[in-house]
């Protein structure tokens, strides 16, 4: 039997929906041409989550979309892969869950592989899983399923245990690791909060429903080993290639998971299913009046998003990242840019969308100039903190920083990156520049901020981008880690009086040692000493050699 419905409009808050509800299970209302719908246990959890005066327009998802299943009713799919387990699963891994099925038989122990092993299983199809753990989730105790496991078993061992979490890690033959955790029932206080685990050795059922996206909620029985069980369609969805949020609050509760949705649609080339979307947009659109963190989940969902490779999947992806304005995500005070006026939205997002453009429209000139290896991860995390928080003002920045957690070193690499655009500091580099002008301008600059700045700059002047791409490689291969033989105190021993004299000495030292015409300690012994007079009869070491010359061409600058 159809659950009955009330029409309300959009705009009600949740407060005044569930005093409304009388009864109804379902509430359904028009909202920008489509049909959309809440449930009241939708709405109970967004009021327990202080969240009342929220509109249901909030989460209201399209009719169709499937709310939070019923852990007691949610429908049942199975799939058998028990006959193809080495299929998949390397030999010492089956043996490994073959033995597991044993001991969790003879214990009348239920557990099960959860998530993305099972997810890529299903993706990749026949292709042999790379696997250094296992995480398996015990549907009771973890700690007492581990204390099982081992006291029956010379092949398991106790890595660790965490009795405030619930938490055991188990060696076998001291080479394959298995993360036990026990099933769990979890609620959020607020937006954001960490969860709170109200039960332990929950039904598996009621487990599966707090995590993520359909795709990760795929469990393959250890004790039925090889009988993958799916309650929520997430094999329809790996099938559709599709990233569904499990029900419409996802992303009040935890607004890390809009970037983890961003890593799994780069990393498997999936699409946001449309209500899944709609979700996305709407947390961004209320999200300033519930969501006030940020915090080292977005920073890491954050990294692992921009650590992927450069491919057109992922350009993809961050273009659709940059112009819904989910960098507020940091700092949810900035503005949404699909609440602008076009005018106002066009100038909040025109840097970090013309800033990423320049890149990937010369990324085959940079992997040219620097070379693969150094545009990897890291540099990658850098470069696109550059692009995503460098047009901010001053403030939202700060504030972005804080919440964020960025590292003293992070928060550098956006300063250095709109000294040198505001500045014009990468115009002093020309062909002709000498090893020590070529020092100077990059000394103590990260290089993904000079990468970043010069794609940019010169986005229109390859030539002069390739120009100063190369001094930057020069820099970094050759002069970076030239410094002077003689410190601060040789040359007060020498006579150097204090003061500006010994920096401007030091400089002085550093500049011929790059020009190739100070060889050793000895020859800038000579060369201070002639300096203050005392060597006047001794003749300047001269010009380097031929070979050792300022020549922009030898030196890549």
């Amino acid at each position: 039997m159809t659950s009955p419905t009330i029409e309300l409009n959009a705009a009600t808050t949740a407060r005044a929906a569930l005093t409304a509800l009388d009864g109804h299970e379902r509430l359904t209302f028009e909202a920008d041409g489509h049909m959309l719908a809440v449930t009241r246990g939708d709405i109970a959890r967004m009021t327990a989550m202080g969240l009342g005066d929220l509109p249901i327009d909030a989460i209201g998802a399209p009719v169709d979309y499937p709310g939070l299943p019923d852990p007691q009713a949610a429908p049942l799919q199975t799939l058998d892969i028990s006959r193809r387990l080495t299929t998949y699963f390397p030999a010492y891994v089956a043996a490994a869950l073959y033995e597991m099925q044993s001991l969790l038989r003879k214990g009348e122990l239920r557990a099960y592989v959860i998530g993305g092993n099972i997810r890529d299983l299903l993706l990749y199809n026949a292709r042999l899983l790379d696997i250094q753990d296992v995480d398996l989730t015990i549907e009771g105790s973890a700690i007492g399923a581990s204390q099982f496991i081992v006291a029956h078993s010379r092949n398991f061992s106790v890595e660790a245990c965490y009795p405030d979490f619930g938490t055991v890690t188990l060696l076998y033959k001291q080479a394959l690791r298995f993360d036990l955790a026990s099933t769990r029932v979890e609620r959020y206080a607020a937006c954001g909060a960490l969860p709170e685990v109200i039960q332990r050795g929950a039904p598996l059922a009621q487990d599966i429903i707090r995590r993520d996206f359909t795709v990760n909620t795929l469990a393959m029985a250890v004790h039925e080993l090889g009988v993958i069980e799916d309650r929520v369609g997430g094999m329809d969805d790996i099938a559709a290639r599709l990233i569904r949020a499990l029900h419409p609050l996802s992303f009040f509760e935890d607004p890390s998971r809009i970037l983890r949705a961003f890593k799994f649609l780069t990393r498997l080339d999936f699409q946001l299913a449309p209500g899944t979307e709609r979700l996305l947009r709407q947390f961004l659109k209320y999200g300033d009046r519930a969501y006030h963190g940020g915090g080292e989940r977005i920073k890491h969902e954050l990294r692992k998003f921009c650590e992927a490779e450069e491919t057109p999947v992922k350009r993809r992806w961050m273009g659709y990242f940059r112009e819904r304005g989910c960098a507020r995500l940091a700092n949810m005070t900035a503005p949404d840019p699909m609440a602008l006026d076009p005018a106002d939205a066009e100038a909040a997002g025109a840097h970090a969308r013309d800033a990423m453009a320049c890149y990937w429209r010369h990324y085959p000139l940079l992997r040219e100039a620097l070379g693969e290896t150094s545009l990897g991860p890291d540099f990658r995390w850098r470069l696109f903190l550059c692009f995503i928080f460098g047009g901010a003002s001053g403030s939202d920045l700060a504030q972005t920083a804080h919440r964020l957690g960025l590292t003293r070193v992070e928060r550098e690499q956006i300063v250095h990156y709109r000294q040198l655009l505001d500045l014009g500091g990468l115009d002093r580099i020309q062909e002709s520049s000498s090893p020590y002008e070529v020092y100077t301008a990059f000394h103590d600059r990260p290089l993904s901020a000079a990468v970043a700045a010069a794609a940019v700059y010169y986005d229109d002047r390859p030539a002069r981008m390739k120009t100063v791409l190369l001094a930057l490689r020069a820099y970094r291969d050759k002069y970076a880690g030239q410094r002077p033989e003689l410190n601060g105190d040789d040359l007060l021993d020498l006579g150097v009086p204090p003061g500006e004299a010994i920096g401007e000495t030091l400089r002085d030292l550093l500049k011929l040692k790059l020009m190739g015409r100070l060889k050793d300690r000895l020859s800038e012994i000579r060369h201070v000493r002639q300096r203050l007079g005392l060597l006047s009869n001794e003749p300047d070491p001269g010009p380097a050699p031929p070979n050792e010359r300022d020549d922009p061409e030898d030196d890549d600058a």
